[in-house]
């Protein structure tokens, strides 16, 4: 086989090798545009969900995200879940249980959890491996699973709205009261202002598109010349051929030229 034939084979498995890659990609952007994913609404606390969270929540149902609901004891002291499932997307599902097995059924099939906030003190007993609540319970099992956990507040806003409620508390109250929300950070829990909540859930479940089709398209393998020397005669020479072929563009050395013609063997091109 010629170096010419060679370089043939080389294009012609890498056009076969782009093809299926891109016909890979194409099956793949099918399954993910017709992917929905469902998610866990908890709500807990003292604070009625912002109008912003709920707008989140809408829009993302317009992206194919469906929704279980969960509230905590507390959350339902001061509201009505059943006012907050009205402002909900439709095909929400409510969660009134508090079986533990039903809780890790719940937790098993959604794959993330979505919060419009969070207190100091659920966050201190989630950075301590707590799970004796509806809240720490699901959250802990979203963290130790590797799951999406969102809360629809800024960390860092959430340190100013705590120092302006204590302006006279020491220093060191304030970094201990804060740092379990850093340490959920480093567990993996994301925090983002909530009228980014949409984009940073669409963005964790994106897939970031295969380049190495495109890539293999604009790059076409380099085909070395050809070089023929007076060894390639001699060769041609002990295996009693009168013609030796080369590539077109193949690089013949004087030696090559002066020994063939010495012996009578022709150069051609091919």
């Amino acid at each position: 086989m010629t170096d010419s034939d060679i370089a043939k084979l080389r294009e012609r498995v890498r056009a076969e090798v782009v093809a299926t890659l891109r016909q890979s990609d194409l099956t793949a952007d099918v399954a993910a545009a017709s992917a929905s994913h469902h998610l866990l609404l908890l709500f807990m606390g003292r604070e009625e969900p912002p109008g912003d969270f709920l707008a989140q929540i809408a829009d993302l149902s317009q992206r194919q995200y469906s929704f279980s609901a969960a509230f905590s004891y507390s959350f339902k002291r001061f509201f009505k879940p059943e006012e907050v499932m009205r402002q909900l997307p439709g095909n929400t599902e409510y969660l009134a249980s508090n079986c533990e097995r039903e809780l890790l059924s719940v937790a098993n099939r959604c794959e993330g959890l979505l919060a419009p906030g969070i207190s100091l003190n659920t966050a201190a007993k989630i950075a301590r491996g707590m799970d004796d609540s509806i809240p720490t319970f699901h959250m802990t099992q979203m963290i130790c699973e590797g799951k999406l956990v969102v809360i629809a507040r800024d960390i860092a806003q959430m340190g100013r709205a705590l120092r302006e409620r204590r302006p006279n508390a020491p220093p060191a109250w304030l970094q201990t009261a804060e740092k379990p929300l850093h340490d959920m950070a480093r567990m993996g829990v994301r925090f983002a202002p909530v009228v980014e909540l949409a984009a940073v859930v669409a963005d964790a479940f994106h897939i970031a598109p295969n380049e190495t089709p495109a890539r293999l398209a604009r790059q076409r393998p380099v085909t070395k010349r050809e070089f023929v020397t007076a060894e390639d005669v001699i060769r041609a020479q002990a295996m009693n051929q009168k013609t030796l072929t080369h590539s077109p563009d193949a690089i013949v050395t004087s030696e090559a030229r002066e020994h063939a013609e010495r012996i009578g063997i022709a150069l051609q091109a091919e």
